[in-house]
């Protein structure tokens, strides 16, 4: 390093333009830098779809769920398995480890899914999907396309070629969805007369239908070297195909029995945006294409729409767009640094009271910034809201070792050093020191980076690359360009201070001096700093690292019924819902709503105006429950949407918790849930519950007599084929057509499939050709049913949502664990607390492992600078002194440690260990000079309390508008300034001002101690391990104290 500074002494032009290179470049890579939302992370999840038609619940899970469950359960790597089993269709999903190679499990998937392939009614297996998370790709962007005078669900066809195959065509775009219309589809209806007529059944009908569309290899040969393959190729072409196929020998033509027409596809749902029908549209992009881009390329391609004359009457409002909230979160993230970049400047100029220092120091910001945006542009890297964050968290960190190098260059320029020596001698001096004060901030992320791989290291992975990169050009311009330019602007004897800081200063040296006297009380204080930790976790303080993108950021209501309900007649109830929202529009706050119905089933989402914290949207949600209104037969309430989506392992609304109760039978499970509800009912704090997928629907249930099928030479399994056919139709194969292909459906009339006494009158035909009613070979009843069943674990289980109140918020998890303990739980069932509860753990055995490792590294990299064991002991105390002011700062604010805070933590056990290092060196230097103990240890002590409190209030003042973005986005909202983009520590569905907080509550308390009580210690220390000389010190030091006057 000595060879560095002197060659930036003697070549100021080569080391003025290395840096200027370094400012070109870090502009170049801002320019060309890719934007996404957050790092590339996938979750580890494979969906395995299946669709069933004309099964109920119990069917599909008896039938397909655990048939499935048991062969994928022993996939290697799968660390929990779940599913749900509804009306045609169930749904297993796998969890893996994370960094799983997940298109390698999906190969493992199809094949132990083809060895059960025989114990699976394939046959009336409608479809089977493998799968991510989601859709292939990652949704970017959601809109509706409404019209004005045009019926949407009858214009399919045009949907789909004018809007979504042009953005499909878009490079990066993935797939576009719609939902809200539906293919045209080839609809075969008989009626029972005709069938009748020409003496056919519908069962033969539509095995005879299915027989025929076959496309089979029948041989290979080998001639003359050549292999030929022999196949046989039926089906249909095209709706005439269909009509023209012949049921007999005779040549009779389907479509003289039935009636064969081209029509849309049923359609049992719908949706609004702001009280208005909507076709939904959503854009996935390609998971190696920039966001940004391709939102901006579909916003175009959309924008070119109105051009198009078909689509005149035709809107598409695009209302999530996840580009421009990229680019709004990195604006505000961007302008948060920008003002905290400032705050630290002037701190700079209160204490130094020098513009060409202020300005030599600042200087070390956007250098340091831009080199290292440079690196990540040579590493192929992009910009996300991680790595915004780290730069600002680099913003107060920058300056430390700039600050420590200009302060020692002062000093000794102040007492009479010429410029070029006041350099070179006062750089070198805190050279070594200041390397191992970065090498500590950096080095904390090696057991991320070498450590197993979860969302959690994901992101600590991009921080530490991002905050190693800026702090080693900090470093660099600390060490080059600062001394250069200082042994040219700063003049021999000059010494400039405010009236403040000499205050300050004399009052320390008072303090440190009676400290050392009686070390006792400074020891006493430092306990009851840490023991003081014990009331804030008794009061409700504890760690979350829940994924926190997975907590909604909208209130949702939900419509439990009491008895079944078609879609339309759920669409009046939301309708209802909707005005209310907008009569009390104000007196919420809110900017959106946006509701979903099907049969059975709504939910309405309503978003606020602004992000909110978890407190505040509980808030917001209470505000909507005091408004709903009364509607017979249906109870409307907030509730909590990862209950109902997903697998209790999806999002969760602010102020929620959820409870998962497990055993081997669905109907005890139930009765537990309803148990709990009660329970939950009569607790303080808890403002309602929700039990998931409670409702049932009504079910015509038809029970057959086996020893009368017997008799009649009917099996169960034929005689429910023909019932099913006659009343739930059948799918049959996709037929293709010069438009691509459509859905073949066969299916009787309307009317006579509708009503129970159809059912009841409805001829089997027997073996012997007999034709007798349903209800003379079955029982037949009415009763509810499930909607949905669950399982977990391969264990039946459901779901209890807990919705705490606002003022119940720091109480939450203490409530739920202790109402649930007080239930008297049968043998084989029990709970589980929380969503997402196998990656909340992951996440916590990551997050202790990493601080252990990290404190460890800590402490070698001191013991290898100090060249002492016991030295880096006293230093590591800094550790154990900013934990009091984490944990109070942060229950003072009424957060918990979360995510984002566990992140801040790794960080602080880097940061505030540099100001042991610059304190401990110094006093070492002065003992080394002969100077005696106790004065070493007050000279040392005071000439580093400038530089420690810079360095310490420049990375505070630095944060605080990352730590209180929203509290000052409203005081500028309150003195009518324009807020829009502002300041903003929220994006992507995280919260990072607790990451703030968190280094801004443990550094300021840890500096504080640490200049008391850090210097008892060393004391304590030196006189354990050199009695004789610490006993003369501090006798010189109580005469000379007994001959100064006051």
């Amino acid at each position: 390093m000595k060879r560095l500074v002197a060659f930036c002494l003697a070549r100021p032009i080569t080391t003025l333009m290395i840096h200027i290179s370094l400012l070109l470049l870090g502009g170049l890579a801002v320019t060309r830098l890719p934007l996404n939302s957050m790092p590339k992370s996938e979750r580890p999840v494979i969906r395995v779809e299946i669709e069933y038609p004309n099964a109920n619940p119990q069917q599909v899970e008896r039938e397909i769920t655990v048939p499935v469950e048991e062969v994928l359960a022993t996939l290697r790597g799968v660390n929990s398995i779940d599913a749900e089993s509804e009306n045609g269709r169930c749904d297993v999903s796998l969890h893996f480890d994370w960094g799983a190679d997940l298109d390698e499990k999906k190969v493992e998937v199809r094949e132990r899914l083809a060895r059960i392939r025989n114990e699976l009614p394939i046959d009336d297996i409608e479809r089977i999907r493998i799968r991510g998370a989601r859709h292939s790709g990652d949704e970017i962007m959601k809109g509706r396309i409404s019209s004005r005078g045009i019926d949407l669900s009858e214009n399919y066809e045009l949907l789909l070629n004018r809007i979504q195959r042009p953005l499909e065509r878009i490079d990066g775009v993935s797939q576009v969805v719609l939902e809200g219309v539906t293919p045209l589809e080839i609809v075969v209806t008989f009626e029972q007369t005709e069938l009748d007529r020409f003496g056919l059944q519908l069962d033969d009908v539509i095995r005879r239908l299915r027989e025929h569309d076959s496309n089979l290899t029948v041989a290979e040969t080998l001639e003359e070297g050549r292999l030929r393959r022999a196949r046989v190729i039926a089906g249909f072409r095209g709706i005439d195909s269909v009509r023209a196929f012949p049921l007999t020998p005779q040549g009779l033509r389907l479509d003289r029995v039935a009636q064969v027409d081209l029509v849309e596809g049923e359609l049992r749902f719908g949706r609004h945006l702001n009280r208005s029908f909507a076709v939904s549209i959503e854009v996935f992009k390609e998971s190696s294409a920039n966001t940004v881009e391709v939102c901006r390329d579909v916003n175009a391609a959309i924008a070119k729409l109105g051009e198009d004359p078909e689509l005149e009457g035709i809107d598409v409002l695009i209302w999530n767009d996840q580009g421009q909230d990229i680019i709004d979160s990195l604006d505000g993230l961007k302008n948060t640094g920008i003002v905290g970049s400032l705050l630290a400047l002037a701190i700079l100029w209160f204490f130094l009271r020098r513009a060409s220092a202020t300005v030599l120091v600042g200087l070390s910001i956007p250098i340091s910034v831009l080199s290292a945006l440079a690196w990540l542009y040579l590493l192929d890297r992009e910009l996300n809201i991680v790595t915004i964050v780290a730069l600002m968290l680099g913003v107060g960190m920058l300056v430390d070792t700039a600050v420590v190098v200009v302060e020692s260059i002062v000093r000794l320029a102040s007492e009479g050093r010429s410029p070029r020596d006041a350099a070179s001698e006062g750089t070198m001096e805190v050279a070594t020191p200041i390397f191992a004060a970065t090498l500590t901030s950096v080095i904390v992320f090696i057991p991320v980076a070498l450590g197993p791989s979860s969302q959690m290291s994901d992101y600590l992975k991009e921080v530490g690359l991002v905050i190693t990169l800026t702090l080693g050009s900090s470093l660099f311009v600390s060490l080059t360009l600062i001394p250069m330019a200082s042994a040219r602007i700063f003049r021999r004897g000059e010494s400039r201070s405010g009236r403040l800081f000499p205050w300050v200063l004399a009052g320390y040296e008072k303090l440190l001096r009676g400290v050392l006297h009686h070390p006792g009380r400074a020891l006493a204080v430092a306990a009851a700093a840490i023991a003081s930790v014990v009331l804030p976790l008794r009061s409700g303080f504890g760690v979350n690292l829940e994924d926190q993108s997975r907590i909604e950021k909208n209130a949702s209501v939900f419509y439990q019924t009491e008895q079944s309900l078609d879609w339309r007649t759920m669409e009046r109830h939301v309708d209802a819902v909707e005005d209310a929202l907008f009569e009390h529009r104000d007196e919420i706050g809110f900017a959106d709503v946006y509701s979903w119905y099907k049969d059975n089933f709504a939910w309405t989402a309503v978003y606020p105006q602004r992000p909110m914290t978890e407190k505040e949207l509980a808030e917001f949600t209470t505000r909507i429950e005091h408004i709903l209104p009364t509607i017979p037969g249906v109870q409307v309430r907030t509730g909590d949407w990862g209950m109902f989506w997903g697998r209790g392992r999806g999002s969760r609304s602010a102020g929620a918790r959820n409870v998962r109760v497990f055993g081997d039978s669905n109907d005890r499970v139930q009765s537990i849930l309803v148990d709990l509800q009660g329970l939950f009912a009569g607790v303080d704090g808890v403002a309602s519950t929700e039990v998931r997928h409670r409702e049932s629907v009504d079910e015509v249930t038809v029970t057959p007599d086996e020893e009368l099928l017997t008799h009649h030479g009917l099996s169960s399994d034929r005689f429910s084929q023909q019932v099913s056919s006659f009343f739930a139709g059948r799918t049959l194969s996709e037929v293709r057509t010069s438009d691509g292909e459509r859905r073949l459906r066969v299916r009787m009339n309307e009317e006579e499939r509708n009503s129970l006494a159809e059912l009841e009158s409805f001829e089997v035909v027997t073996a012997s050709g007999a034709r007798l009613p349903v209800s003379e070979l079955s029982t037949i009843g009415i009763g509810p049913g499930p909607g949905q069943l669950r399982r977990e674990e391969r264990q039946s289980s459901g779901s209890l949502s807990v919705q705490m109140q606002p003022t119940a918020m720091d109480r939450a998890d203490a409530i739920v664990e202790q109402t649930l303990a007080s239930y008297d739980w049968p043998r084989g069932y029990g709970y589980e607390v929380g969503s997402g509860r196998w990656q909340l753990q992951q996440n916590e055995s990551q997050f202790g492992e990493t601080m252990i490792l990290a404190v460890f590294l800590v402490f070698l990299v001191m013991a290898c600078l100090f060249e002492s064991l016991v030295q880096p002991f006293l230093i590591m105390v800094t550790v154990v002194l900013a934990l009091p002011g984490v944990v109070w700062f942060l229950h003072a604010s009424g957060d918990d440690l979360d995510q984002p805070a566990s992140i801040g933590l790794v960080l602080l056990a880097g940061i505030v260990v540099n100001n042991g290092i610059v304190f401990v060196d110094h006093i070492n230097r002065y003992r080394s000079r002969g100077l005696e103990l106790f004065e070493a240890i007050v000279r040392g002590g005071c000439e580093r309390l400038r530089p420690i409190l810079i360095t310490a209030l420049t990375t505070v003042i630095g944060l605080v508008p990352m730590a209180y973005s929203a509290e000052i986005t409203q005081t500028l909202a309150r003195l009518g300034l324009p807020v829009e983009g502002r300041i903003g520590a929220q994006a992507a569905g995280m919260y990072y001002f607790t990451l703030a907080r968190t280094i801004i509550g443990g550094l300021t308390v840890s500096t504080l101690l640490t200049l008391v009580v850090l210097p008892v210690f060393y004391w304590l220390l030196a006189r354990t391990f050199s009695p004789h000389r610490a006993s003369v010190a501090i006798d010189n030091s109580l005469s000379e104290t007994r001959t100064t006057p006051d």
